[in-house]
């Protein structure tokens, strides 16, 4: 299902501080997969999710990158990979996020990528659902996906 997401930037940054030594540039399926085994408590007590979508990449055009993400119980985005490039201005932080997978279960996250060779892109796992976003969301709204 597709959902947008409001990003909060506050958990984005606190997660980003505790996390920054295992997040790497342009790497924001390992990163969000490296958060999760660390942060495990958050994935059960707190229902933080593992999400796959893409964001906004400027807000004035309509490009969306493919994207790996977390989401909270209130649905916001939390994206600590944004802050990698030091990134702090609220101004400078694009807040729109659009989800077309959710894993409402751990296990078949990792399950899945398992299944996907070990990769947390889940490239080819989320080709079918990819699709999917674009033809029946991306098109509609105009926007141009960059995977």
């Amino acid at each position: 299902m597709i959902q947008k997401h409001i990003l909060n930037v506050v958990d984005s940054l606190q997660l980003f501080e505790e996390c920054q030594d295992i997040i790497k540039v342009n790497e924001c399926y390992t990163n969000v997969f490296y958060i999760f085994l660390r942060k495990r408590n958050f994935f059960r007590s707190d229902g933080w999710k593992v999400a796959y979508g893409y964001y906004r990449i400027f807000p004035d055009l309509l490009l969306m990158a493919r994207h790996c993400f977390l989401v909270n119980n209130q649905r916001e985005a939390i994206d600590p990979t944004l802050f990698i490039n030091g990134r702090r201005n609220e101004q400078e932080i694009d807040k729109e996020y659009v989800s077309f997978k959710i894993f409402d279960s751990n296990e078949e996250y990792l399950s899945m990528i398992a299944d996907d060779n070990g990769f947390p892109d889940l490239n080819r796992s989320l080709w079918s659902l990819d699709l999917e976003f674009e033809h029946f969301w991306a098109r509609n709204e105009s926007f141009v996906l960059i995977r």
